[in-house]
């Protein structure tokens, strides 16, 4: 044991100075929105008006052991995470009440638990007998290192943090086992079982601690006595920690394949996320290598963040020669060997290179691609490596040097508390965090789509935002025209200039852009039939109708409402087309699918009133008209077909009264109210 190591305790008033100040830095998240995917996994109802049931209902607790984390998608993928989303739920049904709102709830339970990450790695450096004083200076480094600001602003990345505490927890139950009588230590062990099993169910990068838990065991038995044998250490600790890491492991993955049955081993991972999962092996290993230094490089020095590093954001390594893969490789390289090589005298260095290769491999994309390519988050328990390193540092060091140190930790921790405050705002919500951060990434796919966007939502009143929006996407367009995500967002462009454009041939000419980025999307190597289809169809659809081609359209729809049937929004675009007559039983088949969906919503009364028509009943389809109009009495469109059902059934008058209307209405286009008032003028 070290002589720096024989101090008395941290002092509390010290210490919850410290997990205040790692509070406080992120109090203003409490006022952010859902952001990104949270929008998805966390919110009680999920874009497209689909209700996340895992959150918004109790399911039991046996669902949430039993169910993929992905549960909301049409595909779910290969993730199980129970303990992050049973989280989810307890806040939502438990917690929003006494906060107020679902956002500010969900955010107040990530800043605490980043709070006790900070707690549990006093706690740790302690357990490798490290310096109270200096175990409190890397805690703070822990809890101001600005690459943590995507883990906790951002409420999906409560599956970091929960992975990081419940494992850390662990740990430090198992090391406690050495320690009292008997039953005192098989009650540890009992705790460190449970702790590392909640721990992998919480994320899957987790199953890390199985190896760094060993690590630990060795750090804290050489800082004692260091000439200890590795042959001692094992015939004392292997009989207790091979149950404990045995079986929260056999209980792990025998939920996770209950949970995962019914879904492929082959899923796809969209080419937008990770385009290492569309390369050849050796290109993504040697650009898995590259991404893995810049990892250890953002930990050190996180001053450039962003939320999203997808495609084409780093080009693919496609030669061993290539200067940024041969630079992380020697760092990476040079780090292990440093670490491995005299574990036993530097036992504090082998834990903290250990600590970062052993939490960062899993998710690094080199034994085997994963589903996003490089994220500030992962780095998250990973980033415990740089606080092991201070403190090896300190006790290598002494006199000025170890000032030296202290005030460029103060300095390191200034800044990073600096770049904390400022991500906290940019993560205020999906919008503002992606307008902000396409311009630091450009060529980021997601992010230039999801300004598209809302740029494009707001070219409805300014032309401009559209132009802008359009501008964002061919940057990343001129780069890679492949993706089939950056063609589906450049035709919705096109399709709401066309919808926009007044001149029948420039409405035209855009209609026919959005079809062909469309098709080009189809045809890309990078398109997913099951994942990407059914938005893609329903897109294509919308194209074809304003080409005049509403058979096509209504092919590209049923294409779509049968891969994911219960979207309301193209059941309506469905029922909105314009034929005459419509495909034996077509309208009923997807007349019966809205009302499964959504039973006895007057958005069905149109097609109820075409369906009578074609069968006769005219009679029966006045009164669905009618009903029709009274939800949107702008509709030009329904009160056409009104006038002329009412013509049909000998009712003269009030069917001139409806073309009247039609005529006189603002929204009416002129082409169509000269066409009515020739209608108009056959039927008196």
């Amino acid at each position: 044991m070290t002589k720096d190591s024989q101090q008395p305790g941290l002092g509390a008033g010290k210490l919850i100075l410290i997990l205040l100040a790692c509070l406080a830095i992120y109090l203003p998240t409490t006022g952010n929105g859902f952001v990104m995917d949270d929008e998805y996994i966390v919110q009680e109802m999920v874009p497209g008006g689909v209700v996340n049931r895992m959150v918004a209902e109790w399911q039991g607790l046996g669902a949430y052991f039993t169910t993929p984390y992905w549960s909301v998608a049409a595909n779910p993928d290969q993730l199980y995470r129970p303990v992050t989303i049973l989280s989810y739920a307890l806040v939502s049904q438990q917690l929003q009440s006494l906060v107020g709102t679902a956002e500010a709830a969900q955010h107040w339970v990530n800043i605490l638990l980043n709070v006790w990450a900070v707690y549990l790695v006093v706690l740790l450096l302690r357990a490798m007998r490290v310096r109270p004083e200096v175990a409190a200076v890397a805690a703070v480094l822990f809890g101001m290192n600005a690459i943590h600001s995507e883990a906790v602003a951002n409420v999906i990345g409560r599956a970091e943090i929960l992975a990081f505490c419940f494992g850390a927890a662990g740990a430090l139950a198992f090391l406690r086992s050495r320690e009292g009588d008997l039953i005192s230590r098989i009650g540890f062990l009992v705790l460190s079982a449970f702790l590392l099993f909640l721990a992998f169910c919480s994320k899957e990068s987790a199953l890390a601690w199985v190896g760094f838990l060993p690590v630990l065991v060795l750090v804290q038995t050489w800082r004692e006595d260091p000439g200890a044998e590795l042959r001692s250490i094992a015939k004392s600790w292997l009989p207790m920690i091979l149950p404990v890491l045995v079986l929260p492991l056999v209980a792990f993955f025998w939920l996770r394949g209950i949970a995962l049955t019914e879904v492929g081993v082959g899923y796809n991972v969209d080419y937008v996320a990770n385009p290492l999962f569309h390369t050849s092996w050796d290109r993504r290993i040697m650009t898995a290598v590259m991404l893995w230094g810049y990892g250890l490089w953002k930990v050190i020095l996180p001053l450039h963040l962003s939320s999203d590093y997808g495609a084409e954001v780093f080009p693919l390594v496609t030669s061993p020669t290539n200067g940024a893969f041969m630079l992380a490789s020697l760092a990476l390289g040079s780090l292990l060997i440093i670490g491995l090589r005299q574990p036993r005298r530097q036992p504090l260095l082998f834990a903290a290179i250990a600590c970062f290769f052993g939490f960062s491999f899993i998710t690094s994309n080199v034994a085997f691609a994963t589903g996003v390519s490089f994220a500030e988050r992962l780095f998250y328990t990973p980033s415990l490596a740089l606080c092991i390193a201070y403190a090896w540092a300190w006790e290598m060091l002494d006199g000025k040097w170890r000032k030296v140190l202290l005030w460029g930790a103060v300095l390191w921790t200034i800044l990073g508390a600096v770049r904390i405050w400022e991500r906290n705002a940019d993560w205020h919500d999906t919008v503002t965090l992606a307008l902000r951060d396409s311009e630091k990434e450009p060529l980021s796919v997601r992010l230039a789509m999801i300004a598209a966007q809302r740029l494009g939502s707001e070219g409805a009143q300014d032309p401009a935002k559209l132009e802008e929006a359009r501008l964002k996407l061919a940057t990343v367009y001129a780069v890679q025209s492949q993706i089939p995500r950056v063609s589906q967002a450049l035709g919705a462009i096109a399709l709401r200039r066309g919808q926009q454009a007044r001149n029948p041939q420039l409405r035209h000419r855009h209609f026919k852009e959005a079809e062909d980025y469309f098709m080009q999307g189809f045809r890309s190597p990078y398109f997913d039939k099951e994942t990407q289809g059914p938005d893609l169809q329903a897109d294509l659809a919308q194209a074809l109708s304003g080409l005049g081609q509403d058979l096509a359209a209504l092919e590209q729809l049923s294409k779509s409402l049968d891969a994911r049937p219960g979207n309301k929004a193209r059941l309506q675009a469905l029922f909105n087309l314009n034929l005459s007559p419509w495909p034996n039983g077509v309208l009923n088949k997807y007349l019966q699918q809205a009302e499964l969906y959504y039973p006895e919503d007057p958005a069905w009364s149109r097609p109820k009133a075409i369906m009578a028509v074609e069968a006769g009943q005219l009679d029966i389809a006045e009164r669905h008209f009618a009903v029709t109009l009274e939800v949107d009495p702008a509709d030009w469109e329904t009160r056409i077909s009104f006038a002329r059902c009412l013509h049909a059934n000998g009712k003269r008058q009030a069917a001139l009264e409806e073309l009247d209307r039609v005529i006189e209405a603002p929204a009416t286009p002129a082409s169509v109210r000269e066409d009515m008032r020739g209608l108009r003028e056959s039927w008196l």
